[in-house]
């Protein structure tokens, strides 16, 4: 099975569960309010509501690039028999000697390629899931202080 099949599956799998889609302001630049005393209560409920859309929105999209850097992955160890098939073996090359020269055939760097970039994609979802967790979690604490003092 190729990846492109196996993608599809996982992109099926996606549509079918329901998952969030890219929010429309999502990629436009937004100013964190320094002051939350100066925001409505409907302000502050907007702003979460938003940065929730956001925080479902890149949680979906760090698990596809987890799946899809972990598929990458599988299919580097299926095919290392066959990257090292294509190297010459010299006399006396250790058995990580020849993974190592398997791993300069060049389907197998285009593949660490996609690794490396996949993984780059996850890390940035995770730390924008973060951030928006973080910011929900502060616009939470102040409706509850506004409730606790009313």
């Amino acid at each position: 099975m190729d990846y492109e099949v196996m993608m599809d599956k996982i992109k099926d799998l996606v549509k079918k569960s329901s998952s969030p889609l890219r929010p429309d302001s999502f990629g436009k630049d937004y100013k964190f309010p320094e002051d939350l005393t100066t925001k409505t209560s409907g302000e502050i409920g907007a702003l979460m509501s938003k940065l929730g859309a956001y925080r479902g929105y890149t949680a979906r999209q760090m698990g596809i690039s987890e799946v899809q850097r972990e598929l990458y992955r599988d299919i580097l160890k299926i095919r290392l028999p066959e990257f090292i098939g294509k190297i010459e073996k010299a006399k006396g090359m250790t058995k990580t000697d020849v993974k190592e020269a398997a791993g300069s055939v060049p389907e197998a760097v285009e593949i660490r390629k996609r690794i490396s970039e996949t993984d780059k994609i996850f890390k940035l979802y995770f730390a924008l899931t973060n951030i928006y967790t973080g910011q929900i979690e502060i616009l939470s604490r102040e409706i509850s202080r506004r409730k606790d003092s009313d």
